[in-house]
Parts: C-alpha cells; structure tokens; sequence
C-alpha cells in the first residue's frame, strides 16, 4: 500500500528539472516579499491623524455617500438606493436572461445601483451649477440691502425672505444661529458649511462688516465679478464637454446593442455560441469594454475641469458631520 503512493511520488519528482524548482522558490519568495510588503508597513492619512488630534470623528464611507445623496436634493438613503438600483437592474436584466445572456443579465443586475447613482450624482451637479449662477446675484442683492439699510443684519433678513432660492436656506439658518449668538460668528460659521471660494469671500467680508463696520460694497462687487467670470468659464467647458460624455454614452451601449441585435437576427449559430460557456465569458468581455468605454470616454471630457466643490455643506477631513441636536443641520 505504501510503496502503490511512494512510487507516483517519485515519478513524479523525478520529472522535475532543477530550473523548475527554482523558478517556483523565486516566485514563492517574491510573493512573500510582496504580502511583508504590503502589511509591514501601517497606512497613516494625515488627515485622519490630525483629526483625532482635534477630537473630530471622521465621517465613515456610508456617510459620505448618505451626504452625496443628500447633496441631489433626493429624499433617500443609501441602501434604498441600492434597493431600487437592483430591482431597476432585474428589470433590465431580465430580457437578457430570456435571450440567454446569463452573463450579461447579472452584470445588468449590477449595474443597477451605479446607474442610480450616476443620475443622482448628475442632479448633484446641477444642483451646483444653479448655486453656482444664484451666487453673483445674491451678493449684489446684498450690497443693495446693506447700502439702503445700513445693517449687514437687516441685509440677511432680506436675503432670507427674498434672495435667490439656493441661498435663502443658508441665510434662514444664519438668523436662527444669531438668536443664540452673534451675527458675525454665525456669518462665519456659515462661511465654512461649503468650499468654494468666492461663497468663503462673500460670508467672511459679511463677518467683518458685522464686527468691524466699513463700507463692503466694492468687495462684494469685486468678489460677484469674480463669481460671474468663473460661471461664464464652467459654461463654456461644460458646452465643450457635452459631445465628449454623448458619445462615450453611446460607445458604451453600442457593444451590448450590437450583442443583442446579432442574436435576435444572426440565426441560430449566435444563440449557441453565446448560450455556451465561451459565449458567457464573451458577453462579460462585451460588456465590461463598453463600460470601459464609457468610463474612459467620461474621464477624457472632464479633463481640466475640477469639480470638487459640493453644493450642500461639505464633508472635508477637518469638519465632522452635523450631529442631529446642531441647529445648522436644518441647512440642508
């Protein structure tokens, strides 16, 4: 019994030449280099560090996506959004399933959530673009309101009853922060709920007025300029975009359309090929290269455009999110 198991052993070892074996120790000993690499050597991210340091929790993964949603002015949270992304997936998945694209129709079921989340990120956008435009006419309404009134508060009043509609929240949420303390802290702390710069310039020139007193009229003037110059650029790179992101849209469907279109018309011998074991791994191929597609086709029309202000408050490292007792969280 013994020697029936030694004996395949040993023809079996004796069919490996000396260069094998130290192929394979070399592979094995830089795949051990690599884990030690990997794992020896802790991750620290500055901005988490200096975080703790202040006592601030840092918003988890799910928050972040909560506060993005949150952003499109969607009333949903986040695993209903998944929720409707698979069940919106199923239905797409279906008729392909039906065709035979297993494949296919389980990348579909995947698909469901990111494109979901794709539409939602879009309303995002616009939702800053409009707050974008709303900005330069706020600020000159204000410079109107203090040079009548004379009052930077009298100015928040006017704004938070009549001002652009993006604004009119932020500055109703400034008068109920001043009924517990001063205008100017409450002008500034509002100045740190977003992250673009001329919204920054706009509340800390509104503080200083309050504390200081002086004329702001020509630095909101000059601050809505500079506002109205940067819009007119964003239009034109947004115009230049379009064409970019509709043709990577229509790159990425055109694979599984022509998939679809070959075996509703090739005949039989598609229906076979892509019913069959090949055929899936084919329609995982098709798929995913138009969805690279698409996604490169996206990243070339963005180029030199940065978008990293947010239109609602901001979820930067050194700002935590809005516990549910802060008064400012009837800002969003």
């Amino acid at each position: 019994m013994n020697e029936s198991l030694i004996d395949p052993l040993l023809n079996l070892v004796a069919r490996i030449d000396g260069q094998t074996v130290m192929f394979a120790l070399i592979a094995a000993a830089g795949a051990v280099l690599t884990w030690l690499g990997l794992t020896s050597v802790r991750r620290i991210s500055l901005a988490e560090e200096a975080a703790r340091i202040r006592g601030i929790r840092q918003p988890t993964l799910a928050e972040r996506l909560q506060a993005k949603i949150d952003q499109s002015g969607v009333q949903v949270k986040l695993h209903e959004l998944i929720l409707t992304g698979l069940a919106l997936g199923a239905a797409l998945g279906a008729p392909l399933a039906f065709l035979g694209y297993f494949a296919a129709a389980i990348l579909a079921l995947a698909a469901g959530p990111l494109g979901y989340w794709l539409v939602l990120m879009r309303r995002r956008d616009a939702r800053l673009r409009e707050f974008r435009e709303a900005l330069p006419d706020a600020i000159d309404d204000c410079a109107d309101h203090i040079a009548v009134y004379r009052s930077v508060r009298r100015a928040v009043e006017e704004l938070a009853q009549h001002g652009p509609a993006p604004l009119r929240p932020i500055f109703q949420g400034v008068l109920v922060e001043a009924g517990t303390q001063p205008l100017a802290t409450a002008l500034a702390r509002a100045g740190k709920l977003r992250s673009e710069v001329f919204y920054q310039q706009f509340f800390d020139a509104l503080a200083n007025a309050e504390t200081k007193g002086g004329d702001v009229r020509e630095v909101l003037a000059r601050i809505a300029s500079a506002q109205r110059a940067q819009n007119a650029l964003y239009r034109r790179i947004y115009a230049k975009q379009a064409s970019g992101r509709l043709i990577g849209l229509l790159y990425g469907i055109a694979p599984t359309a022509f998939l679809i279109f070959f075996s509703l018309f090739g005949g039989e011998t598609y229906l076979d090929f892509f019913r069959s074991f090949v055929g899936q791994i084919a329609q995982i191929f098709v798929v995913a290269s138009g969805a690279l597609t698409w996604w490169l086709t996206g990243k070339i029309a963005s180029r030199g455009l940065y978008l990293g202000e947010s239109p609602m408050p901001t979820l930067v490292d050194d700002q935590p999110l809005l516990s549910a007792d802060e008064p400012l969280k009837a800002w969003r």
